[in-house]
């Protein structure tokens, strides 16, 4: 029986037992982790492969919608199979479970009721999870509430994210008083 190489290190500096030309395909879309989009000669160079192998590698991948190419230039950039695929991966996580010790943290730490919240549409926050302060006066918990952004703080968290101009878009009728926080 021949011995398994999975901590063996090949002369290529790729742990052994991978496949070189799955490793090589998969190699530039991580490079989209740090850049927003990656030219041939820019993923060969980080490769070390030739420009005709990266371009075909990332014909390829284009061809199946991994990446595809920046219309007003000749970069590649993250195609919607590959935003699809880590979108159904971020979908699988319980975010209520991965945030409960921060807010039990967060909830210690201030000694006042806290919330978990995300955007529903455009402009309300659906409540996933409340820690109740143990102070006389306090905020009852929301779980399940859904309100108007513009009118929690959480929501108004929320929308502190966006441009001014995404603000206007949302609000064009304008709600400048019920977004002011007081700062």
């Amino acid at each position: 029986m021949e011995p398994v190489l999975d901590d063996v290190e090949v002369p290529s500096g790729r742990p052994g037992g991978l496949i070189g030309a799955v490793d090589n395909v998969l190699r530039p879309l991580r490079l989209f982790e740090d850049h927003e989009m990656a030219r041939v000669n820019q993923v060969a160079r980080e490769m070390g492969l030739s420009r005709s192998t990266v371009h075909r590698m990332l014909a390829t991948l284009s061809h199946h919608q991994f990446v595809e190419q920046d219309e007003y230039s000749p970069a590649y950039k993250p195609g919607p199979a590959l935003v699809d695929i880590g979108l159904a991966g971020v979908s699988k996580i319980d975010i209520r479970a991965v945030s409960h010790m921060a807010l039990v943290t967060l909830r210690d730490l201030t000694q006042e009721t806290v919330h978990l919240g995300i955007m529903r549409g455009a402009t309300s926050v659906v409540f996933l999870d409340s820690l109740e302060s143990d102070r006389v006066v306090r905020t009852g918990g929301r779980v399940g509430w859904i309100l108007p952004a513009h009118s929690t703080t959480v929501g108004k968290e929320l929308l502190a994210e966006r441009s001014g101009e995404e603000i206007v878009k949302l609000y064009p009728s304008g709600c400048w008083r019920c977004l002011r926080t007081g700062r």
